[in-house]
């Protein structure tokens, strides 16, 4: 049974974005010898969920600079001028709720399903509470709307489990990865790594392993 690579991720994060290209080559890289699974994180749920205050649209418009030079993802000026719009709501269960739905419907796609999530986000700037945002990404996948929507609406617990997940394995930054060989779980990354550090903390999981 092959190990399983765990990226634990949300869609309103602007790191996990930033990661996106990182997440990716190394999911083609090494799709082939583990198994990959995308956790929802949990960034903005309970009491959090609501309109962005001015505070934190301040405090991100000044973080976007330094997070595209580390990252060398570009945000779009649609999402920047979208920051602390008082009509628009945040909140991760939605998104979550998609992606336990992808990964029951398309498995070996996850990775790639959570940068499209993101670039909605941070690049196209949509409103991740709408439901029509699904659909489009359904579309994109080749997934029926309708199918897919309606898988979406029986994840609430699945979405549940996952922000569970992440608290329970003492996640306390996004993005992260952990590779899980069965009776073991190891940390590879918490917070923006690049590739070469990534590849080299699963060398080091693996030499850790057979010692």
């Amino acid at each position: 049974m092959k190990a399983k690579i765990i990226y634990i991720c949300d869609a309103y994060c602007g790191w996990c974005y930033g990661f996106s290209p990182v997440i990716n080559a190394f999911h083609q890289k090494y799709q082939n010898d583990y198994t990959f699974e995308v956790v929802s994180g949990g960034l903005i749920i309970g009491d959090r969920v609501g309109p962005m205050d001015s505070n934190m649209a301040k405090y991100i418009k000044g973080a976007i600079p330094r997070l595209m030079d580390i990252t060398g993802v570009k945000i779009s000026e649609a999402y920047i001028n979208s920051l602390g719009n008082p009509t628009r709501i945040n909140d991760s269960m939605i998104p979550a709720k998609a992606m336990a739905a992808f990964r029951k419907l398309e498995p070996n796609r996850v990775v790639e399903f959570a940068s499209w999530l993101q670039k909605a986000q941070f690049v196209d700037s949509k409103d991740l509470t709408q439901i029509e945002v699904y659909k489009d990404a359904a579309t994109a996948f080749k997934i029926s709307p309708d199918d897919f929507v309606r898988e979406m609406e029986a994840s609430t617990d699945d979405a549940k489990s996952d922000f569970m997940k992440a608290q329970q394995w003492g996640i306390t930054g996004f993005p992260a990865v952990l590779i899980d060989r069965g009776d073991t779980l190891i940390a590879l990354s918490n917070g923006f790594t690049d590739l070469p550090n990534l590849e080299s903390s699963l060398q080091q999981a693996l030499e850790y392993e057979h010692k």
